[in-house]
């Protein structure tokens, strides 16, 4: 039995409350492309910024990226940028490292943006999330998460995911390693679900296209196939492995990874990923002629050498999940390649930023939204950092067209005083809205009546006071036409 509290929020993003759909179907939102908030044309970003994660730091907006020249003997620096409204951003002037690594003393280091580095041992990923555990140590309020290679007596040890920590998101200490098995050279993600009072970790591993497990030694990037692995921890010390997340039955077993999952802020009850979608499209080489070759010839060169990077194609889906382990994923892109350009249709495109921002809209006295950020260029150029905004809500929602449609949720408990609706109509379109009982059969006072317009949070009204039906096992009755259903809340 499903229970819905007060001022919790329902997203209408799949079918785990839903009955029975009649002329209904789910519909993926399309983020809308905005400006660019960034360019990464310093020294020591490189041609290759990516890892991007996005956050609120007290008033501000905080952005760490990594810098990397694609190409050339060039270590990464891992950044940080800030932002008063998301979309400008401005790199923090530290003292911390001299972007030329090798001449650098404390002395003579230049003042630039790079807060952590280390060579020879870190990789290309240093990962930074704050830890909403309210009993997490002051110190440890930031974490940071980092491939780890080293060698013994010249022989290459498996990778280890390390883990470091800082109160202030800058200075940070190693803490070393996390002992789970995994390759780690992507974004790893970690989460603390305050429902179940525990982390999530997601990290990258393979298997074969048996689905046996790869070996780190023995994995082919051409022919295994990339998988998101998650690791649950009460404490960040001690992690349970439950394997590689779980699809429905008869989903295609497709190359992802970056998996960029996070608890959607607005809904305690739903993870949301968006996770880089790969192909290599080798033996469809013919069609790469007619692709754009980019500002300095990048994909001929990568053509000529040879190699997965000049034949590879990289996009963004959605993923969706009510536990943290069995996902829900779209076959269509959420970021996808557009009208070709001299940067894009290539390796490295759809790398979507970690984190959302609620941002006012760019149109007076319309409601906030959410901004998502994607970097753009990469490989061809300075790497561009291009916001994006969606609708509150509106990664998903329910749609019924002209002939209209109907949903019938499972039976729940109530518990509220109102209801408050996320939802756009057509000018001849409407939603009604009907409680019933657990059976199924309508109450009489609690009809809403046709509802029509566009807000994302309209109030609903209703002849009974809906206070009446608080501990009654109750069903909700949605009758759409011509419109749209991004989510739900019982005030």
């Amino acid at each position: 039995m499903l229970h819905y509290g007060a001022k919790e929020r329902e997203v209408c993003w799949d079918k785990s409350f839903v009955d029975s759909f009649e002329n209904v179907e789910i519909e993926q939102g399309k983020p809308v492309r905005r400006e660019t908030v960034f360019t990464c044309d310093a020294p020591w970003e490189g041609n290759f910024c990516c890892f991007m994660h996005v956050m609120k730091v007290d008033d501000k907006v905080r952005m760490y990226y990594s810098g990397y020249e694609y190409g050339e003997d060039f270590p990464s620096f891992f950044c940080v940028a800030e932002s008063k409204d998301g979309r400008r951003f401005e790199r923090l002037k530290l003292h911390k490292y001299a972007h030329k690594v090798y001449e650098a003393k404390p002395s003579s280091f230049q003042t630039n943006n790079i807060f952590f580095h280390k060579l020879p041992e870190y990789h290309d990923n240093f990962s930074v999330f704050y830890d909403e555990n309210p009993n997490c140590p002051a110190d440890e309020k930031f974490k940071a998460l980092g491939l780890y290679e080293e060698k013994i007596d010249g022989v290459r040890q498996p990778p280890r995911l390390h883990w470091s920590k800082s109160s202030n998101g800058i200075d940070f200490e190693d803490m070393g390693y996390i002992d789970i098995v995994g390759i780690f050279d992507t974004y790893n993600v970690v989460i603390w679900d305050k429902e179940t009072e525990q982390y999530f970790l997601y990290t990258r591993h393979y298997h074969h296209p048996d689905g046996t497990e790869c070996h780190w030694k023995r994995t082919s990037m051409i022919s295994d196939i990339r998988e998101i692995r998650v690791s649950v921890s009460k404490d960040f010390r001690n992690w349970t492995q439950l394997g590689p997340i779980q699809f429905p039955e008869g989903t295609e077993d497709i190359n992802l990874y970056t998996n960029q999952v996070q608890k959607y802020y607005r809904a305690k009850n739903v993870f949301l990923g968006m996770p880089v979608r790969y192909v290599d499209r080798a033996k469809d080489i013919h069609n790469f002629k007619h692709l754009t070759l980019g500002w300095d010839d990048t994909r001929e060169k990568l053509l000529e050498n040879g190699g997965r990077l000049g034949t590879a194609l990289t996009d963004c889906v959605l993923m969706t999940s009510r536990d943290g382990f069995h996902f829900e994923r779209s076959e269509e892109p959420f970021f996808e390649n557009t009208l070709q350009n001299e940067h894009n249709w290539m390796y490295g495109d759809g790398y979507a930023h970690y984190g959302m921002i609620e941002t006012p809209s760019d149109v007076m006295g319309e409601p906030n939204e959410i901004s998502l950020y994607m970097r753009e260029n990469c490989m061809v150029k300075a790497t561009d950092v291009v916001r994006y905004t969606i609708r509150l809500d509106g990664f998903y929602c329910f749609k019924a067209g002209k002939q209209g449609g109907t949903v019938l949720t499972k039976p729940f408990t109530f518990d509220g005083n109102g209801l408050q609706i996320n939802f756009s109509t057509s000018i001849f379109g409407h939603l009604r809205i009907k409680f019933c009982d657990e059976n199924g059969r309508e109450l009489e006072g609690y009809d809403s009546n046709v509802v029509f317009g566009n807000s994302v949070d309209r109030k609903v009204d209703f002849e009974k006071p809906l206070s009446t039906l608080n501990g009654k096992k109750v069903r909700l009755k949605i009758e759409m036409k011509e419109a749209k259903l991004y989510s739900f809340m019982f005030e």
